[in-house]
């Protein structure tokens, strides 16, 4: 009882059978690597940048609670953007327009709606990323 969750997991309804209420909503997102050629087409791309975040707005659990949070994970690249990254960019600006509409429409429910936008961070998947890109020194500078 009283307890937050964070739910991160695919079958959002069994997870909250558990809780008597929600207050977080994390929709966590993963960096995929392709062309705009080969992603703009793809419906399992399609569905994993925006797919999740639309379902949010069909959630009427949040509704009965008459209180809660939603926050959805964007991206710089929502808002800058380098070469070769149209859908994942697209989608993060989707988000942040998304995050922006259901604020408004929810904050007569008592239901916050953000977005956070986490920094880079160094990792292998990033330095590769930047070593491919096609001009490597403003890709780091950005």
């Amino acid at each position: 009882k009283n307890i937050g969750i964070l739910i991160t997991d695919h079958n959002v309804n069994e997870t909250l059978s558990i809780c008597d209420r929600a207050y977080l909503l994390i929709d966590g997102k993963i960096f995929q690597h392709g062309t705009a050629e080969e992603l703009a087409g793809n419906e399992q791309v399609r569905r994993l940048y925006l797919g999740r975040n639309f379902e949010l707005k069909r959630k009427d659990w949040l509704l009965e609670q008459g209180k809660g949070a939603i926050v959805n994970t964007g991206s710089i690249l929502g808002y800058r953007t380098v070469g070769e990254r149209a859908a994942y960019a697209s989608s993060k600006g989707a988000i942040d327009t998304l995050t922006r509409t259901m604020a408004f429409d929810l904050a007569q429910n008592n239901i916050r709606v953000n977005c956070v936008v986490p920094g880079a961070i160094d990792t292998p998947l990033l330095r590769g990323s930047i070593n491919d890109s096609p001009d490597p020194e403003a890709t780091e500078k950005f």
